[in-house]
């Protein structure tokens, strides 16, 4: 009976199995699944997915779970249905901040879990600041991300950069905390303000004067990486409606994302309004 409620890595073909969460991480963990449980995999969310892929024979998109039925190893969904003989839920719904090993410092690093407390820029803690936390964000592209970030913790702890005042710094703590409503969506940076943090991040980085200090360039992003950004979700679901031919995919043409042609149609489409 306990089985019901285990969180499992892998399910074999005679498992019927419920995936909870639709984001990129139950996406992946759903793809996976689908390939060896029995059919179809149910897919429980509770708001409308960005990346996930329409239905199929191997997947059903369920709503939210509301109770468990534990004597028939059942879960009942909020549009009333039932779903017997459940053997695995995989939960995939997001997680906690949480930093034990750091619990002596002071002012807390953690609050209620939902967000990482006393930071600058989402990186530096604002009183230690030879403490960072790099990609700290959700919804962003985490390897230019940690690049970017790197390099400005390399320039920073090595003397090159310099950080505002401590009172500046809680200041942009306490702004981002009102704009974004705190909580979940503080470290929240949904695109374009993933991609301008990156840019942001890289001109500081290189804004030293002295080229033979500046060190390796990071990332930054121009008109073709925004283009890709912004179409992510798409490009993300075309490429996994591909199922097991998305195996064979190399390129972005390939899944008709095609940038010169995009570029060529928009100079035209500015000629045509001269």
């Amino acid at each position: 009976m306990s089985k019901v409620f285990t969180c499992v890595c892998v399910a074999d073909c005679r498992q019927r199995v419920i995936i909870v969460g639709n984001g990129p991480s139950g996406l992946d963990i759903a793809m996976q699944v689908q390939t060896v449980c029995k059919h179809p995999l149910l897919q429980s969310q509770r708001s409308e997915a960005r990346l996930l892929s329409d239905p199929t024979p191997t997947r059903q998109d369920k709503p939210e779970i509301v109770e468990f039925i534990t004597e028939d190893r059942a879960v009942k969904f909020e549009d009333g249905s039932i779903e017997k003989d459940i053997d695995a839920i995989i939960f995939s719904t997001g997680y906690f901040y949480s930093f034990p090993f750091l619990n002596s410092l002071k002012p807390p690093l953690i609050g209620d879990g939902t967000h990482i407390q006393n930071l600058y820029l989402h990186l530096f803690y604002i009183q230690h600041p030879t403490i960072a936390f790099p990609v700290t964000q959700q919804r962003v592209i985490p390897f230019p991300m940690a690049e970017v970030q790197s390099a400005v913790i390399a320039r920073l702890w090595s003397g090159r950069l310099s950080l505002p005042s401590e009172e500046e710094m809680k200041a942009w703590e306490k702004k981002t905390y009102e704009e974004t409503d705190g909580g979940r969506d503080f470290h929240l940076l949904n695109f374009p303000r993933d991609a301008d943090y990156i840019n942001a991040m890289h001109d500081w980085a290189m804004c030293t004067s002295d080229a033979e200090v500046r060190g390796k360039e990071p990332p930054r992003w121009g008109s073709k990486e925004y283009w890709m950004r912004e179409r992510f979700p798409a490009i993300k679901k075309a490429f996994q409606d591909k199922r097991e031919d998305r195996h064979k995919i190399t390129t972005l043409e390939q899944l008709g994302f095609d940038y010169e042609k995009y570029k060529s149609e928009l100079q035209s489409e500015s000629k045509s309004l001269l």
